[in-house]
């Protein structure tokens, strides 16, 4: 019994001192100006063919969740790459099992400048792989491949958002400190 009060106490004190620590929430205020504000600032142009659409669709709905940035800042250009891999092939040379492997490339510049070292404030490229069955159905196979592609553009998008969350935090962390001097 006193094991477990005093564990509870432990917890209590550690969750109290965590803020000391300089953890804080990555989608909370900082300062005035908070993540979902950056996130505001950000527009996305289209992407090219229907995955880069749902991706896009996909992005705007997380970054922007009121609609499109009315003074954007930065621009996020995203360029997709898809290909299937056969997997679970059969004695009779039919496979049973594919992925879908998505790769993007993705630049966040700030709004104004052009190209180069200066204007490119952070790039990245992230690959995702869904896996579906092959039915002997086309049409069955076809769904499976269409969900595998909205599971793989919507993990991409998560994957951007991070990414780029992370970048701003960061950036307003050091314009934090720098205006404390």
């Amino acid at each position: 019994m006193w094991l477990h009060r005093a564990s509870l106490a432990i917890g209590i004190l550690a969750m109290g001192l965590t803020p000391g620590c300089g953890f804080h929430s990555a989608y909370g205020k900082k300062g005035n100006v908070g993540l979902d504000t950056e996130f505001a600032r950000i527009s996305i142009p289209v992407i090219r063919d229907r995955l880069g659409q749902m991706l896009r669709n996909e992005l705007q709905d997380l970054m922007n969740p009121k609609g499109r940035a009315r003074n954007p800042a930065y621009e996020l250009r995203v360029s997709l790459r898809s290909r299937d891999e056969k997997l679970g092939i059969r004695s009779t040379a039919l496979s049973t099992r594919a992925n879908l492997h998505l790769t993007g490339t993705f630049s966040l510049t700030e709004k104004g400048r052009t190209g180069g070292k200066e204007g490119d404030r952070m790039a990245g490229t992230r690959t995702v792989v869904a896996g579906y069955n092959i039915f002997a159905s086309d049409f069955a196979t076809l769904r499976a491949k269409k969900d595998a592609e909205r599971r793989a553009v919507r993990e991409m998008a998560r994957e951007i958002e991070s990414q780029i969350a992370s970048f701003l935090i960061g950036r307003m962390t050091e314009k934090g400190s720098t205006a404390k001097q």
